[in-house]
């Protein structure tokens, strides 16, 4: 769970509201956002208001000797007031030792001064050490955790963005929290006047990623949309992107149209509930744990999808999505023709 994830900042954050501060902080990981996050919330404690004009100094590791680094710590702060002194970007500077780094950060640091060094990878543990592992992109378990983290900033605004809607963000940005967090955001500001973010809003708001046409297509061919996927096939190749990675993504929504198929036939997911088409929580939650933890909400939306198909037609897909990966990739036919024609049988218009 993110809480999990999350849990030793919170530890660290009440510790110095407490007093009980330390010197020296490691915060480090690949997970750059709440590398950042982190420091500036020990920072925004350490220096509320306008104390930060004077007594925050930045240093980047990578641009600036280690003896300056090193006078930056040992400077005294004026007049007792507290001193941060945040350093970026240290990978390297810890494995200096031979030029005393490591001394002067555990035993150099004058009264009232802070030191704060953040990295994305620290092999040399010294201070208050916290790490954050980074998000990935092909973890159910990561997006699920992404998600909860945009629901958490979105409620302090008052808005709420569905799963859906998520997974379509998720389509331009990929699992990239900062980027996520940058364009949430925006979206906010946008829609000021309303609580719900939709896929027009994020379709109008934020810019496309290589990641877009594959998510976009597959919704269109199991809309069986036939003018739109092949649009979003033109704007891919046209980008110069290859067809590796469509073919997988058609595959796994092909397939979860197939087990949503199966499960509607054996009762599992009532029929008369998804001819309806309303949401019905219950239902879609209790499915969701037959397959494998996929939202409801999303179930859903894939359920009256699978109204458009046969479960024959979707075993005989299946066959062919595995027939056209295993021809274009020694290059047997051109790409974009092996996917057109794929696409267009799929649409059922071949």
């Amino acid at each position: 769970m993110l809480e999990n994830r999350l849990i030793k900042q919170a530890n660290l954050i009440k510790k110095i509201k407490n007093g009980d501060i330390p010197k020296l902080f490691l915060i480090s990981g690949e997970e750059g956002y709440l590398v950042e996050d982190t420091a500036k919330k020990i920072i925004n404690i350490l220096l509320p208001g306008e104390q930060k004009e004077s007594g925050l100094e930045i240093i980047y590791a990578r641009d600036t000797d280690i003896k300056n680094i090193i006078s930056a710590i040992k400077t005294p702060s004026l007049f007792a007031l507290k001193r941060v002194v945040w350093i970026k970007d240290c990978e390297n500077l810890l494995e200096k030792k031979s030029e005393g780094f490591d001394e002067v950060a555990e035993h150099s640091i004058p009264d009232n001064t802070y030191v704060i060094l953040t990295a994305e990878k620290a092999g040399e543990k010294i201070g208050e050490v916290i790490e954050f592992s980074s998000f990935k992109e092909n973890k159910k378990s990561d997006k699920n955790q992404v998600y909860e983290f945009a629901q958490l900033k979105l409620k302090k605004s008052g808005k709420q963005l569905s799963p859906p809607a998520f997974e379509y963000l998720l389509s331009f940005t990929g699992v990239n929290l900062r980027q996520i967090i940058n364009e949430l955001d925006k979206l906010e500001l946008y829609c000021k006047d309303k609580d719900n973010i939709t896929e027009d809003d994020i379709n109008i708001l934020v810019p496309k990623s290589v990641e877009y046409a594959p998510f976009a297509m597959s919704d269109a061919v199991a809309e069986k949309n036939l003018p739109k996927a092949m649009k979003l096939l033109e704007e891919f190749f046209r980008a110069k992107n290859t067809g590796y990675s469509l073919v997988p993504m058609l595959t796994k929504r092909i397939r979860l149209l197939l087990q949503i198929k199966i499960l509607i036939e054996k009762g599992d997911i009532p029929q008369d509930i998804v001819r309806k088409g309303y949401y019905d929580q219950k239902t879609y939650s209790s499915a969701s744990k037959k397959l494998s933890g996929q939202h409801p909400y999303l179930i859903f939306k894939i359920a009256q999808q699978s109204i458009k198909f046969q479960k024959e037609e979707l075993i005989a897909d299946i066959k062919r999505l595995f027939e056209t990966e295993v021809s274009i990739k020694p290059r047997k036919v051109p790409q974009q023709l092996a996917l057109e024609l794929l696409i267009a049988k799929i649409c059922k218009r071949l």
